[in-house]
């Protein structure tokens, strides 16, 4: 994950064995019952007692750049900086 937001676009999950036949077979199916769960006002974000557990998942997926183990000791003893000084 590289979104500079914070990656709540997305929400990573572990998955183990994808069955595209049933996917295909009950595709209509899953539609319908997530158009009817929304339709009843059941919450499609994530939710607080979630939100741990979405981050932690999203923190293992997240990209770092290379600098930021080598600049970010350096920006915590500073008040101001420069680009100058970075370099």
């Amino acid at each position: 994950l590289r979104d500079p937001t914070g990656a709540r676009r997305f929400w990573p999950l572990e998955v183990r064995k994808i069955d595209i036949d049933a996917i295909a077979r009950d595709r209509d199916q899953l539609w319908a019952e997530a158009v009817a769960l929304y339709k009843a006002g059941r919450p499609w974000w994530v939710q607080e007692d979630e939100q741990q557990s979405v981050e932690a998942e999203q923190e293992k997926r997240t990209d770092v750049d290379v600098w930021v183990d080598q600049i970010a000791p350096f920006l915590k003893t500073r008040s101001s900086v420069s680009q100058w000084d970075i370099f």
